[in-house]
């Protein structure tokens, strides 16, 4: 299992079918594997040997996601950096992994002197725009004049990324996740959800996130549509709903709130929007009401999990976002089990707890993560004979559906208050 393995698919089965859209600009399935196996032959040009990470800090577009796959595609690794850190909080991360080449692109451009200073082995910047001061190569110059590499033979216990967590206490956490855990979770996510190649899928929420990257993997996987907008804001989000007849997105609750609640919502068209998945917290009634009222077509999930998981644990299906009738207490859930996925809640002996009672989340499965990167005692401290500690606090009730009241530890989960689905909510907002 190679998360690179679907583009080959895809190129096989649907080569003129349009995979990525950005902008003005689009690209068929051909196109896209092309550009990505000559992009991965100039990281191999510029030194990348097999294991070795390429960082990229950058907004959502399709360059973000041919980096994504280019990086696997020369049997490197990918290290997603979040653009709202500082140079040195992405210092820590590059110094931490080794990373020696990262892709920029012109908006966080002014980090990249500091990157030089801080960095403790040589770095290699790859401009994804125009030149800018500290660049080393710019995006399609590399791609144009680099010959097309065959894909790497990755194995499934290969690691395919590194997702450095923003922890509320302590040093960030780089969590490797291989190859197989995240096929694992495409795979697990269609054996539960409604999947098909003629989904067209918005990147709105930010794609150095495991949420989103998840979605990087799955569209990929089912041979649909990507089609990208820099960064959420509604009226962009609205536009390209309309526009590109967006049939599925991964937001926050706040994020769906401001998108109900912008002026002239009404006069744009999201009949082709069949699904929206969200993350972060439970959705709240007033917000729920106000989707069905006005998106009564779409179906809502909602979906939890943790970058630890690769990352998706639960989910709650469509039919319990409800505000009345028998399922109407389940909008407060964070759903059930994922396929493949074990989980209970235990107590701090280890110990199953009743049903109703409160302890902590604990699961298993082929998308748990391999361990953190070089923080070989923590691993052992999270995963536990194969069983991941969440440091959730929950409850599951009779139907096994969990309800989560709190943190019993800093770490990744999408549904605390401390550390949402995408960051810290206000945050992304304000992007």
């Amino acid at each position: 299992m190679r998360v690179t393995q679907p583009l080959k698919r895809n190129l096989q089965q649907i080569p003129e079918d349009i995979a990525t859209v950005c902008g003005d600009r689009s690209h068929t399935w051909s196109q896209l594997v092309h550009r990505i196996s000559a992009l991965a032959g100039g990281l191999v040009n510029l030194g990348l040997k097999p294991q070795e990470r390429v960082a990229i800090v950058a907004l959502n577009s399709d360059l973000y996601l041919e980096t994504i796959f280019a990086a696997p595609w020369a049997g490197g690794v990918i290290v997603p950096i979040n653009y709202r850190w500082s140079a040195p909080e992405i210092a820590f991360a590059l110094n931490d992994s080794g990373t020696k080449i990262i892709f920029v692109d012109e908006t966080f451009s002014n980090v990249v002197p500091d990157l030089k200073k801080l960095v403790e082995h040589e770095l290699t910047v790859i401009s994804l725009d125009d030149a800018f001061e500290g660049y080393d190569e710019i995006y399609e110059d590399l791609v144009s004049k680099s010959t097309e590499l065959p894909e790497f033979e990755n194995h499934e216990n290969d690691i395919s990324g590194i997702f450095y967590t923003g922890g509320t206490t302590g040093r960030s956490k780089g969590v490797m996740l291989t190859h197989g855990n995240h096929i694992s979770n495409t795979l697990q996510f269609t054996a539960m959800m409604e999947t098909s190649p003629d989904m067209v899928f918005l990147h709105a929420a930010p794609t150095f996130h495991i949420a989103d990257a998840l979605f990087i993997y799955l569209v990929t996987h089912i041979g649909g549509k990507h089609v990208f907008i820099p960064r959420f804001d509604p009226v962009l989000s609205a536009q390209a709903i309309q526009d590109q007849k967006i049939t599925d997105v991964i937001l926050v609750p706040t994020m769906i709130q401001m998108l109900l609640e912008m002026e002239n919502f009404a006069n744009y068209d999201f009949a082709s929007l069949q699904r929206l998945y969200y993350g972060a917290s439970p959705m709240p009634e007033a917000v729920a009401k106000d989707l069905i009222g006005k998106l009564p077509h779409s179906k809502a999930y909602h979906l939890y999990g943790q970058t630890e998981s690769a990352p998706l644990l639960t989910c709650l299906d469509s039919k319990y976002h409800v505000t009345d009738g028998p399922f109407a207490g389940r909008l407060r859930s964070a759903g059930r089990a994922m396929p493949a996925v074990e989980l209970k809640i235990v107590d701090s002996e280890g110990n199953e707890c009743p049903r109703g009672e409160i302890g902590e989340i604990i699961a298993r499965g082929p998308n748990i993560m391999k361990g953190y990167w070089g923080q070989e005692e923590l691993t052992k401290n999270t995963v536990k004979n194969g069983w991941l500690h969440t440091g959730d606090a929950a409850r599951m009730d009779e139907g096994g559906f969990i309800f989560i009241s709190d943190r019993l530890k800093d770490s990744t989960s999408w549904h605390s208050g401390a550390i949402s689905t995408f960051g810290l909510v206000p945050q992304v907002i304000a992007c």
